[in-house]
């Protein structure tokens, strides 16, 4: 055809293969229309993947109007310090929260062209499977398979995890005598389960067996103040011991009571609303509001607190950052703009409700670069916690956590970058030898 002798020739001019050609040739195609984001792309603001996470959403906007604005807040937005993997959702949120009806129908297309589940084989007696599925699936089946890992395997097990994936996969779709038990060889290991007991033998196949002479039956403990009642199992089948039965899996999404923001998948990320409205009939979904951002006894954030944390409102106030500057610091002594702690200041460990607060804030671990999902991370003291004297460290307050997946919780800890909180819950990180800073902002 055409094309594929078009984009020989390209390929033919450039020195690259025919697929890469392709990509590029696609990518030309995308861009016209979006002047600035060409121009910034040609002079090497961005990679070719990040610029292909912009164009693929933003390709879905077709009004002159909102695609002039969108242009502005996806280059503002491509210029933060973000995994790809976040910025293409912010770009996602954004592009649904400006027209939901279109992304739920975008939604469905894709469900009917590409949903799918693929088994095929590979090599040394193994097969290999591929599916496309909806995001709440996905997520669901994610973490029933993480969650059956934690439960059952302690650190000391052998296994790499991708075998222990495959083992809690086959646990999970009932394959017969599929049981993921750790396999430390610890007597003492804290996550051993009991194994079913072993089925008698049965004397009409074993020829050797003599049964063992019946006990006497002790006698029955009576408690006089408990009234006891009977208890038939008549027809009821085996069942398994209760150790065995993997822990359900919920969902949770995050909404705003305002219906202004996209809700949120946590795992996935931005999603339509008839998309949660269709996952929130299942029994297994956790409904989280995101909080409104407040500042306790904070005189002048010097910003509208209140907008922070909706994204659209964030949309409309990330493209002024570079004309105002940055917020100022939040509160250098770690109070976080308290000036009595809160009773659940003083404790190391933060509250589920305030850690489930910084999810909803946050979206994503806060180091620069990395897209981690808040959910997986841990809660990090940005002011270090005296445990000698509570009062007299950083408080385990909002603005003085946030949140850090393991590997950068670490590396923050070798103080390769010193961190400092904004009033918008920007943070700004200082590299202490070259003086250089970079800033990040939630998800």
């Amino acid at each position: 055809t055409a094309d594929k002798a078009a984009t020989s020739q390209v390929a033919i001019a450039l020195r690259t293969s025919p697929a890469i050609a392709a990509d590029w040739i696609w990518i030309a195609g995308l861009l016209t229309g979006w002047d600035r984001l060409r121009q910034a792309f040609l002079d090497g603001h961005w990679s070719f993947t990040r610029t292909r996470y912009l164009l693929t959403e933003l390709a879905h906007l077709t009004d002159p109007d909102v695609r002039t604005y969108a242009e502005t807040c996806a280059l503002a937005l491509a210029d933060r310090p973000t995994a790809d993997r976040t910025l293409r959702n912010q770009i996602a949120e954004m592009v649904i929260a400006l027209d939901p009806d279109a992304a739920a129908d975008r939604r469905e297309e894709f469900a009917d062209t590409e949903q799918n589940v693929t088994i095929t084989d590979d090599t040394h007696g193994h097969m290999r499977l591929h599916a496309t599925m909806p995001a709440d699936v996905g997520v669901f089946l994610a973490t029933s398979i993480r969650n059956l890992i934690n439960e059952r395997i302690c650190p000391r097990d052998p296994r790499p995890t991708g075998r222990l994936r495959v083992e809690a996969l086959k646990e999970l779709h009932h394959m017969p005598d599929a049981v993921l038990a750790c396999t430390c060889d610890d007597e003492h290991c804290t996550r051993a389960i009991p194994l079913p007991p072993t089925p008698a033998p049965d004397p009409e196949l074993d020829l050797d067996y003599t049964p063992p002479p019946t006990p006497a039956p002790a006698p029955a403990r009576v408690d006089d103040d408990v009234e006891i009642e009977a208890e038939t199992d008549e027809g009821a089948g085996p069942r398994p011991p209760i150790a065995l039965m993997p822990a359900q899996s919920s969902l949770t999404v995050i909404t705003d009571p305002t219906g202004v923001a996209a809700p949120r998948l946590v795992g996935y990320g931005a999603i339509d609303p008839q998309h949660w409205h269709d996952i929130a009939d299942g029994h297994l979904v956790t409904r989280m509001d995101l909080p409104e951002l407040e500042l306790p006894e904070l005189d002048d954030p010097g910003i509208d607190l209140a907008a922070i944390g909706r994204n659209l409102a964030a949309w409309q106030t990330v493209t002024t950052i570079t004309e105002r500057g940055l917020a100022p610091p939040v509160d250098p002594t770690g109070h976080g703009g308290y000036v009595n702690p809160p009773r659940w200041a003083l404790w190391y460990k933060p509250r589920d409700w305030l850690r489930q607060k910084i999810i909803c804030w946050d979206k994503t671990c806060r180091y620069p670069g990395c897209g981690r999902d808040a959910a997986d991370c841990e809660l990090d003291h940005l002011v270090k916690f005296n445990r000698a004297d509570p009062r007299a460290g950083g408080w385990t307050v909002e603005y003085n956590l946030i949140p850090l997946c393991r590997a950068d919780h670490q590396r923050k800890h070798l103080g390769l970058w010193i961190p400092t909180m904004l009033a918008d819950r920007a943070v700004t990180w200082r590299n202490p030898v070259s003086g250089k800073t970079v800033t990040t902002f939630p998800g």
